[in-house]
């Protein structure tokens, strides 16, 4: 007798309960942008050892040693490493002494989310007083 009243019970609490996927939201169209960057655009006298870019959102790196672009050249002996929003660029030797440094990132940084690239991300600055 209790079983015949718990199975209508039963039968709509298991109808309640479909699993489905979360539908999530519109796509994310919107590349990352540079807030801040170390050092700053058309900086000079640079002393660092390294560039540190962060972004509005969290960013990857996209086979950075061939779609980051540094002038002049320092070879592949770079590191290059992405940590929540923020990119860090480190030369295994130090900046040239009053050199002007310009640094063109292609599509070599994207957000996490749809991979959208970073656009026309340009960093110049120089080691020296020009």
């Amino acid at each position: 007798m209790n079983a015949i009243r718990l199975l209508p019970l039963a039968v709509l609490c298991w109808a309640c309960a479909s699993q489905t996927s979360p539908t999530g939201g519109p796509r994310d169209k919107t590349p990352p942008k540079l807030i801040a960057s170390s050092p700053l655009p058309n900086q000079k006298n640079f002393r660092g050892s390294a560039v540190e870019l962060e972004f509005d959102e969290y960013v990857k790196l996209k086979d950075p040693k061939e779609e980051i672009l540094i002038s002049p050249s320092m070879g592949k002996e770079v590191n290059y490493v992405a940590r929540k929003n923020n990119v860090i660029i480190t030369p295994k030797r130090p900046w040239l002494d009053s050199t002007t440094y310009s640094i063109s990132f292609r599509d070599g940084i994207q957000d996490i989310t749809e991979s959208n690239p970073a656009e026309n991300l340009r960093l110049a600055f120089s080691t020296g007083n020009t």
